[in-house]
């Protein structure tokens, strides 16, 4: 058949993605699994909703739901937004605070580009740093401790409050304990390097970065070290942050400190086995040192040992029974343990017990959510929308969104669709504004992908260029001129404009988001027929990420683009081995479809419907696949007569 000159104009904007002038009619789609057809397949449209989601009358919709009851923002909040605090969050996908959220180390870490001044690029032993001029010569090593330098009582006092905060992840504490301690006196050197790790503004930061380094104290070599792997973390050089904690443990290898930022350091880039080996030592130290059981707890979530993870959090949680944190990690457990009611339980407490804990709202609007509270749930994401801190806002904004395909069960209408990109604008607009470019770069991400879901195909075309800009386009600097000087008392964040700067993408940041734009990509091309083309991608992925990461997600681009094409065979071969919850959904389909008798393995396909279904984790693919699990459950139920299948899932 000849083409259309109207076909070959959409062809070449999909492959060079410029800009749609002409619209295409809009249809949602016309299978579950955006045009995956299913012979056979029992209708799945206008099933019932699922009975644990209930519609809520009255459920205000964002951005005006009301905050959560009881919980209150925090008091006289200076915002420093931009830098994210250490252990840093990943911008994409799920970005969240590490070690309470594993962090997925690369294959092959590389190098910080621009190591610190004194350091090789390549890993080494720490003594590559040159000593500080005003630094005590080297002693020998001892298990002494770290000692905290300061001129007086009061401030040595304060920086001791401001070092345990950081041990318990509370950024919002640290700012508040260490412009404390630097008030009484402003030459201390740690107070300064840890006021730059959780700094969340990069003016701020490189103020403390420069008060850090230009000190006039006269330190002991331990703290110095600290002193140099903070800075370190905070400039984002994890080679060199990695080279001064190995030499602090040589140089104080009696301090429980030492041994568990070397583990924290240890975990990040993938060695479980050492991190594990420190934070036991740190326990061996002290018993009592309850950072070192939450850290335990999530190297045991990340192992899978949800037995040895629990006691470690509930140790954490005996040791510090008013500390915020223990009670959100608790409630992570009681989440990834699908104990709902229990998380709802103590992430409730961990609200309330302290109300400078805007975070600990993420984990009460997951816990609630699920449960079936979305009203409810809404609140608690709203809440952390007043947050100074514009990535826990952007995290929230994204979960209010995500909302929206979680209300009902099965397959989201092209309505529900929409309302869930509406959610998203005011956040777009944001990080515009506030020249966010990795939020900006997730969340037109996300967008383009509730596009393709409701077949929105001239719109997706549209978003797919901004995203390759956005990931292309140079830093522009601090936004201290786009301000307009105007209150707005219903956004936070957007009073403190002046004081914002432009977060850049990292390489490997930079390397994830193409690879997902040519997935993006690949599915807008399938949309249109040009399965060659889309195939393409795949190819495009593997150049991009390279390693086992890039093989596994081209192999889940082919498993999908398969699926969609409706050829089964091929789906089972490329997807198999798959973890991502949509590909999982495919495989699912493909080996439960077709007629009575002719499924390919009609066990093994309910019990990966059984794994999504129970899946605790509130992403997009989350949204996207566990109301479609549950009503295909509900339609298939199992035969007595069914042998079960033996194979085994991975439930994350």
């Amino acid at each position: 058949m000849k083409r259309s000159t109207h076909s070959w104009g959409l062809l070449a904007l999909l492959v060079a993605l410029p800009s749609v002038t002409q619209a295409q009619q809009e249809t949602p789609p016309s299978y579950p699994y955006g045009g995956y057809p299913q012979p056979g397949y029992q209708p799945q449209p206008g099933a019932p909703q699922y009975p644990t989601y209930p519609q809520q009358p009255g459920a205000q919709p964002y951005p005006n739901a009301q905050q959560y009851p009881n919980a209150q923002p925090y008091p006289n909040a200076q915002p420093y937004p931009s830098a994210q605090p250490y252990p840093s969050a990943q911008p994409y996908p799920n970005a969240q605070p590490y070690p309470n959220y594993p962090y997925q180390p690369p294959p092959n870490p590389q190098p910080a580009e621009q190591p610190y001044p004194g350091a090789a690029n390549q890993p080494q032993p720490y003594p590559s740093y040159p000593p500080s001029p005003n630094a005590q010569q080297s002693q020998p090593k001892s298990d002494s401790k770290l000692s905290l330098t300061a001129a007086n009582d009061e401030a040595r006092t304060a920086l001791a409050s401001c070092l345990d905060a950081m041990d318990h992840f509370r950024s919002e504490l640290v700012r508040l304990r260490c412009a404390e301690a630097t008030s009484k006196d402003d030459k201390l050197s740690l107070a300064h390097a840890l006021l730059a790790q959780t700094s969340i503004s990069q003016i701020v930061q490189k103020r403390h970065l420069a008060a850090a380094k230009d000190a006039s104290q006269t330190l002991s070599e331990g703290e110095r070290l600290f002193v140099e792997g903070m800075i370190a973390l905070a400039e984002d050089q994890r080679q060199v942050a990695r080279a001064a904690f190995e030499a602090l443990v040589a140089q104080l290898p009696g301090d429980k400190r030492s041994h568990y930022y070397r583990g924290l350091i240890r975990y990040r880039f993938g060695d479980l086995d050492g991190a594990q080996t420190d934070f036991r030592k740190a326990l061996e130290l002290d018993g009592k040192f309850g950072p070192a059981h939450n850290a335990l707890g999530h190297l045991f979530l990340r192992r899978d040992n949800l037995d040895e993870a629990q006691k470690s959090f509930a140790k954490y949680v005996e040791l510090h029974p008013k500390e915020a944190n223990a009670l959100d990690s608790q409630a992570m457990m009681h989440l990834r343990r699908g104990d709902l009611g229990l998380a709802v339980e103590s992430a409730r407490k961990s609200v309330e017990l302290d109300s400078k804990f805007l975070r600990g709202n993420l984990r009460l609007g997951d816990a609630l959510l699920l449960q079936g509270n979305v009203l409810l749930a809404r609140k608690a994401y709203a809440t952390l929308l007043s947050s100074p801190d514009p990535s826990e806002h952007h995290e929230a904004a994204l979960r209010l969104s995500r909302t929206r395909l979680y209300e009902g069960s099965g397959i989201p209408s092209p309505k529900t669709l929409l309302e869930a990109e509406k959610d998203l604008q005011p956040e777009l607009e944001l990080a515009k504004k506030l020249n966010r470019r990795a939020d900006l770069v997730q969340t037109l991400i996300e967008s383009a992908r509730l596009q393709l879901e409701r077949s929105a195909i001239t719109e997706a075309a549209k978003t797919l260029p901004l995203i390759r800009e956005s990931i292309d386009a140079e830093p522009t600097g601090p936004n201290a001129d786009k301000t307009d000087g105007k209150n707005d008392s219903n956004k936070t964040v957007d009073k403190t404009l002046a004081d914002k700067a432009s977060p850049t993408l990292s390489d490997e940041e930079k390397q994830r988001y193409r690879a997902e734009l040519q997935w993006l990509r690949a599915l807008l091309l399938q949309s249109v027929g040009e399965r060659e083309l889309a195939s393409q991608r795949a190819d495009e992925i593997e150049k991009t990420l390279r390693g086992k990461v890039g093989q596994r997600m081209a192999e889940d681009l082919r498993g999908d683009l398969a699926a969609r094409s409706g050829d089964r065979q091929a789906v089972v071969k490329h997807l198999t081995q798959s973890s991502r919850p949509t590909s999982r959904l495919a495989l699912a389909l493909a080996l439960g479809g077709g007629k009575a008798g002719e499924q390919l393995d009609l066990p093994q396909a309910r019990s990966l419907m059984e794994e999504l279904g129970k899946r605790n984790t509130v992403d997009l693919e989350g949204a996207l696949t566990r109301g479609r699990a549950k009503q295909w459950l509900k339609q298939n139920p199992a035969d007595k007569s069914e042998p079960k299948s033996e194979s085994k899932s991975d439930s994350n």
